[in-house]
C-alpha cells in the first residue's frame, strides 16, 4: 500500500485506500473469529476424542476380565495350584497379568 501524498485533486485517492483500509479490517476481523472458532472446534473433538479413547480402554480391559472369567472359575473349581486367600485377591492377580491357571481359591472341590 502506497503512502498519502498529493493536493487536493487526489481527494478519491485517499478513498479508495480507506476502502481497502475497512476491507482489510473486515478480512482480518473473520479471520480473527474463524481461528477462535476453530480453535473451540478443536478444543471440543480433542475432549472427545480423550473421552471415546478412556471408554475404549474400559471396554477393553472389561473384554480382557471376561475373557479370562472362564478360565478362573475353571480353575477356581479345584485345579491343583497355588491357593488364593479370596476373590479379591485372586482378582488382583487375574488384573495384574498372572495366568489363572495357575491359581485356585481354598475350599475349591478338587
Amino acid at each position: 500500500m502506497g503512502g498519502g501524498g498529493g493536493g487536493g485533486g487526489h481527494g478519491w485517492a485517499p478513498a479508495a485506500s480507506q476502502a481497502q483500509t475497512v476491507e482489510q479490517v473486515q478480512q482480518d476481523f473473520f479471520a480473527h473469529h474463524h481461528r477462535l472458532y476453530l480453535q473451540r472446534q478443536h478444543q471440543a473433538l480433542t475432549h472427545e476424542i480423550q473421552q471415546r479413547t478412556q471408554q475404549l480402554r474400559i471396554a477393553q480391559l472389561q473384554a480382557a476380565a471376561a475373557a479370562r472369567a472362564p478360565q478362573a472359575q475353571w480353575v477356581w473349581g479345584g485345579h491343583c495350584a497355588p491357593a488364593v486367600e479370596d476373590m479379591a485377591s485372586a482378582s488382583a492377580v487375574l488384573l495384574s497379568g498372572i495366568a489363572p491357571h495357575s491359581l485356585t481359591i481354598p475350599g475349591a472341590t478338587t
